[in-house]
């Protein structure tokens, strides 16, 4: 059964900017329902530990809409319906504000705790002894990023004399660059997608609020900023990423040795099979 790994929907592998396009006219949304039992998100929890997020976290279970919307998930579909999902489950902070890092953490909460009794159970087979088991697990499994030093100089480097400061991109900067994409569909220019969501994760520069286009042309002129600087700039930003590793240690029930799964959102996370 075909699923979309988490690596395809989070920041980590490259994207083509066909896909992006697409992923910026993919509309998908859920209506808000009037009730449900909302449950408070501790913040330690979180990748990001709540840092930024001035309200309280809270989230509910999924109701059966949301449940069949999300089972359609495919490479095309899965970042909105992701999203869609987010915006109607999760409130206590604005959707714009959410941290990249923290979305597929929640989405695996808000499944944890739709389907309290049911872990999510995946087929893995050995690469020692080539036996083929069942492996479960829930969000309490998943290895977490976190960044426990928040101080500020942190969150700055200097490059070419002048003051770089990085932030954790959120989901509203993740809209900025798809709309930047859709915008300027037409041009000529072959826009690099990973160097757009780099640029985006520039917060300013001497202080300076700089546009996304802006900072784009500063990371992409080969004739000032020069491989030392764009490796000191990704160097900055790898070292304040948070985020939910997408793969699951496994223990072989059969040989003992130890392995590593990916996560693969298939149509059974989130419509789970019934144990007779």
């Amino acid at each position: 059964m075909a699923g979309v790994g988490v690596q395809d929907l989070i920041k980590g592998s490259k994207k083509d900017i066909e896909q992006v396009r697409e992923e910026s006219v993919e509309k998908v949304e859920f209506e808000k329902p009037s009730g449900g039992i909302w449950i408070p998100i501790p913040h330690e929890v979180l990748p990001s530990s709540g840092v930024g997020y001035d309200g309280q976290l809270e989230g509910r279970p999924l109701n059966s809409t949301e449940i069949k919307a999300l089972s359609t998930m495919n490479q095309k579909n899965g970042e909105a319906l992701v999203d869609a999902t987010l915006k109607v489950a999760i409130r206590g902070v604005p959707y714009e504000s959410l941290k990249i890092g923290d979305k597929m953490f929640l989405l695996m909460w808000l499944r944890q705790n739709t389907y309290k009794r049911t872990g999510y159970t995946m087929t893995y087979e050995c690469p020692d002894c080539e036996a083929k088991f069942q492996n479960s697990f829930n969000v309490d499994d998943l290895e977490i990023t976190q960044l426990e030093d928040y101080s500020e100089e942190k969150f700055h480097v200097e490059i070419g004399g002048k003051d770089f400061k990085i932030k954790q991109r959120t989901i509203g900067d993740e809209i900025i660059v798809k709309e930047f994409l859709k915008k300027n569909a037409s041009s000529p220019i072959n826009w690099d997608v990973d160097m757009l969501e780099t640029a985006s994760s520039i917060e300013s520069i001497d202080g300076n609020f700089v546009s996304l286009l802006a900072k784009y042309r500063i990371i992409t002129d080969e004739d000032k900023f020069t491989p030392d600087d764009f490796n000191d700039l990704l160097a900055t930003i790898n070292s304040v990423q948070i985020g939910v590793k997408p793969i699951i240690e496994v223990t072989c029930v059969k040989c003992g040795g130890k392995g590593q799964s990916l996560i693969p959102f298939r149509p059974d996370f989130f419509l789970p099979a019934r144990k007779s």
